[in-house]
């Protein structure tokens, strides 16, 4: 009957796979813009730095929680959290090549202009997926029945229609200090009250 709901950074695993897309994505399009058009998962280097921005911008993610959140934030906001992960990405990249010897093999080219393609990327991406879920109809809304006091009613069915961005329908009101003299509140029925 209830679904338990993912909580912490694996609430938003959608947006962490679109992350995923887009840090390789920039990866390919760095390669692509320094070496030409070829196969960067030939070249075991490549290969490696592949792998590791995918763990990294996992790690990142779930570390520094940023999709806490997400769909709240604004333009500037997510821009500069998306910002913040770029650098990171780029900072532990760098760091990963020096500790494992091999930064002398690996374009700094593309590895900062993997942060800066997926800087935009994901910008992109993250703001398509947002637009995406607060267009979604309320199909699979859930109806909500809310009990509460008047004073506090109008308030609650304000921050519950803003917080949950078309998931709760709220189709009744109890309000268990009065009784009778109030028909409806804020377009909400009320439904029962203190007598019933």
């Amino acid at each position: 009957m209830y679904k338990k709901r993912l909580t912490g950074a694996w609430k938003h695993m959608d947006f962490m796979f679109l992350d995923l897309v887009a840090v390789q994505v920039a990866f390919l399009l760095a390669y692509f813009l320094r070496h030409g058009i070829q196969n960067p998962y030939t070249i075991p280097v490549y290969r490696d730095m592949a792998l590791f921005y995918g763990v990294a911008c996992l790690s990142i993610a779930v570390l520094r929680n940023s999709f806490s959140g997400v769909l709240r934030r604004g333009y500037y906001k997510e821009f500069m959290a998306v910002l913040v992960d770029a650098l990171s990405i780029v900072l532990v990249s760098s760091f990963y090549l020096v500790l494992i010897k091999e930064a002398e093999l690996f374009s700094r080219v593309v590895l900062f202009l993997t942060g800066g393609i997926y800087l935009v990327v994901s910008y992109g991406l993250r703001l398509l997926r947002k637009r995406m879920l607060k267009k979604r109809k309320n199909t699979d809304a859930v109806s909500l029945v809310v009990v509460t006091v008047a004073d506090a009613a109008a308030d609650l069915i304000h921050t519950i229609r803003q917080d949950s961005f078309g998931r709760h329908r709220i189709v009744g009101l109890v309000l268990l200090d009065r009784s009778g003299d109030t028909q409806c509140i804020e377009d909400v029925p009320v439904v029962a009250d203190a007598k019933s």
